[in-house]
């Protein structure tokens, strides 16, 4: 018996160290995408059978991914088949004999039809789209569940992997490595395998772009013959996956998966160019609310989608969409630095700038010069007008006059009047009659020899 049990908890115990080891082992190779990967939160992986997207993963809370057009959609299964009944309906209207495939019927009032078992998808696309989507454990797959790593494949399957440049806006790092308080932009070139489902922080550089020069056109109300400057602009933008498979697969090939980034930059720098061209540097520096709603108008103008079609501006349809043609919906552009291309003229405005600076900084201190001097003089007028207020009170104390002119002459300086002809001596806490006034010539105080 005892045998029995000692083999059986080596049993356990070499059990347990072989799982271990498959854990140990599928991560390492997750991490090097063998066979296996990690499903990576905030992040889009695109699985390749030879040179074709097989499917995704993905990792992005409360979206969920379709398996067969790849859009990324907001919610949850139920809403889903709710958004897939209104483009039904939609596209029945402009085509009679149009069918979704992916639903299991849809009612000629347009409502839903749901299958026996409940479900409103038809059972081969519901199948995909759970697994595509594992909103729970029982979704995953048993290598997932039981290893924390996706499975990939045997080749041919692999993760895609391409080259990716873009700029960085971010802190600069010192030569020890730790980041300073200055933030610049930084280009980047890495061979990256995943897709952000959103970053926030794509660098833009616009040179060259014109402007109206604004004050710097005239001195003291005469023209100076500068009617256009030149500006450096750097912008930071938004972003958010819409569909992965047009970001990586339809700006061109397989070798220029990350150029879908330098795309849209071109159309937000054309776009900043033009607004830019028809204000002036004072609008710029001074309207901080007609800059943000200029940008966002420049973000729905490159979106180029209004209520799910391409955008049409002046009656005419836009002809590029970064959610339609690169799968990208922008989200916000900010403006976080200017300068002027002329270096000498940059030169001047920071001299100006730093001048003012100076300028507010003097006047800010001879405010508080003024301030205090004026609570100074408050302080002084408060202290006579305590003392003439004590003067009084002691006039109108029976003795008080008595006393105050004793203190003066330095013969007392611890007696207070009391009742009359009592006295009190604060520095022994003991009354009695004895006058704090200096005794005249021919009197002697009491208790003197």
């Amino acid at each position: 018996m005892i045998l029995i049990i000692v083999l059986l908890v080596i049993a356990v115990i070499l059990a347990v160290s072989f799982y271990l080891s498959l854990c140990w082992l599928f991560t390492e190779m997750a991490k090097r995408n063998i066979i296996f990967t990690l499903r990576t939160e905030g992040e889009i992986k695109a699985i390749m059978r030879g040179d074709r997207c097989a499917r995704y993963i993905m990792a992005v809370e409360n979206h969920i991914i379709d398996p067969d057009d790849f859009d990324i959609f907001k919610g949850s299964f139920q809403a889903y088949a709710n958004e897939l009944t209104r483009t039904h309906v939609k596209k029945k209207t402009e085509d009679p004999g149009f069918k979704e495939e992916k639903l299991f019927s849809v009612k000629a009032d347009g409502s839903l039809e749901a299958s026996p078992d409940g479900s409103y998808f038809n059972k081969k696309f519901e199948r995909r789209l759970r697994a595509a989507n594992p909103t729970s454990k029982k979704n995953l797959g048993w290598i997932e569940l039981l290893f924390g790593v996706a499975w990939v494949g045997f080749p041919p399957y692999r993760v895609f992997s391409y080259q990716f440049r873009w700029i960085k806006y971010a802190q600069e790092k010192l030569d020890s490595g730790t980041p300073s308080e200055r933030v610049i932009m930084q280009p980047r070139n890495e061979l990256v395998d995943s897709l952000y489902f959103r970053y926030p922080v794509y660098g833009i550089v616009a040179d060259d772009a014109e402007t109206g020069a604004g004050s710097f056109g005239k001195v003291e109300g005469e023209a100076k013959g500068l009617e256009r400057i030149k500006l450096r602009l750097e912008l930071v933008m938004e972003t958010e996956t819409a569909n992965p498979q047009k970001t990586l697969f339809r700006t061109a090939g397989l070798s220029s998966a990350g150029d879908w980034l330098s795309a849209i930059s071109k159309e937000i720098r054309d776009a900043v160019r033009k607004w830019v061209g028809q204000v002036d540097y004072d609008t710029l520096i001074k309207d901080k609310t007609g800059v943000v709603i200029a940008l966002n108008r420049i973000c729905e103008e490159v979106n180029g989608v209004k209520n799910g079609n391409r955008r049409k501006i002046g009656g005419l349809t836009t002809q590029t969409s970064a959610v339609l043609d690169y799968g990208q919906k922008i989200l916000k552009i900010s403006l976080v630095n200017m300068d002027l291309k002329d270096k000498e003229l940059q030169k001047s405005i920071d001299a100006i700038f730093n001048a003012e600076q100076r300028l507010r900084m003097a006047d800010k201190e001879a405010k508080r010069l003024i301030t205090l001097a004026k609570g100074q003089q408050a302080e002084a007028a408060a202290s006579l007008k305590g003392k003439a207020e004590g003067l009084r009170d002691i006039a109108a104390i029976t003795g008080g006059q008595e006393m105050y002119t004793a203190e003066q002459l330095g013969n007392i300086n611890v007696y207070a009047p009391g009742q009359d002809k009592v006295f009190l001596n604060v520095a022994t806490g003991v009354t009695g009659n004895n006058s704090p006034l200096a005794p005249g010539k021919n009197e002697s105080k009491k208790g003197d020899v």
